[in-house]
């Protein structure tokens, strides 16, 4: 099995949701204005729901303040070196590559596929700047892109999300029916939570039978619900993010500790639900790009060390 850099810290994550809590929960609602971990030489945000759980926890375990990200290597061409020490955080690298053998079954094949591709990965170690001895000079800025509640709703209207807001004080997403139902704005206590619901809402639908097909099926308290719950509410935070969106965790607290709790193979589990939340998150984010919502700038490659 190959390594991931969630590898480190996946006991750490699962000891917390015993807990009820999970690496996305503050005990504040976050401010407007959201950055991404970048790397430090060549500005770009890294992507991946491994990565920037990877990145976000050990910030926030060790109380780094920037989200500039470097390797060994990288620090030494700028001319820095990591405080003696220091320990490194993992992040991977996913490449795409077809063997000799896949590419000849390619080209003898009477027809038009392309070789069979595989994917790997390499794990690097890289350390914030703040374990340097100095700082980048130049740096790079992880810039806040600040949007709100009418993003959501046009990101909503790219995706085909159906949204009925009034008729009660519960936001929730009706499988049968394909459709959120949302209480009316002006009944949210902020802008913030409004998001933050939406979002989460948003996220449950992607799960739908003709999109996603993910099991949606659990009563309230069993393992499956817990684990939509989950995906629902990591594929938020994730999405949150990766748009610039205020993320305030809501009901979070009963439904980790249930999950966490009624897992047989909670490590396996956690994986596949991250997985899960990162392709829900996926789905809206490219909805988005494709209604031109978001802009040039927004548009990240996967950073490299």
């Amino acid at each position: 099995m190959n390594k991931r850099a969630i590898d480190s810290i996946r006991d750490q994550i699962l000891d917390q949701m015993n807990q009820g809590r999970a690496p996305w929960q503050k005990g504040w609602t976050p401010s407007r204005g959201v950055s991404q971990p970048i790397n430090g030489k060549t500005g770009r945000p890294y992507k991946g729901w491994a990565n920037i759980l990877s990145l976000y926890f050990n910030a926030e375990q060790h109380g780094y303040s920037s989200p500039r990200w470097v390797t060994f290597k990288q620090a030494k061409e700028l001319g820095l070196c990591v405080r003696k020490g220091e320990k490194g955080t993992h992040v991977e690298f996913w490449k795409s590559y077809s063997t000799k053998k896949d590419e000849q079954e390619a080209a003898e094949r009477d027809d038009d596929k392309k070789p069979f591709k595989r994917l790997a990965s390499k794990v690097y170690s890289v350390f914030n700047e703040d374990q340097l001895d100095g700082t980048i000079e130049d740096a790079p800025e992880a810039a806040p892109v600040d949007r709100g509640i009418q993003f959501v709703l046009d990101t909503a209207e790219a995706a085909g999300v159906k949204l009925a807001f009034g008729g009660g004080n519960k936001a929730y997403y009706i499988p049968g029916l394909d459709l959120v139902r949302s209480p009316n704005l002006d009944q949210y206590t902020s802008v913030e939570r409004a998001i933050c619901t939406l979002l989460h809402e948003m996220i449950h639908w992607t799960g739908g039978e003709v999109r996603l097909n993910r099991d949606q099926s659990g009563e309230f308290g069993s393992d499956a619900y817990a684990t939509e719950e989950l995906v629902a509410e990591a594929g938020a935070w994730l999405l949150s993010m990766e748009l610039g969106l205020p993320f305030a965790p809501q009901h979070t607290t009963a439904y980790l500790a249930n999950w966490a709790s009624r897992t047989h193979d909670a490590g396996k589990a956690l994986d596949q639900a991250l997985s899960d939340a990162q392709k829900a998150a996926r789905q809206l984010i490219d909805a988005a790009d494709k209604a031109g919502l978001t802009y040039e700038g927004d548009e990240q490659e996967q950073a490299a060390a």
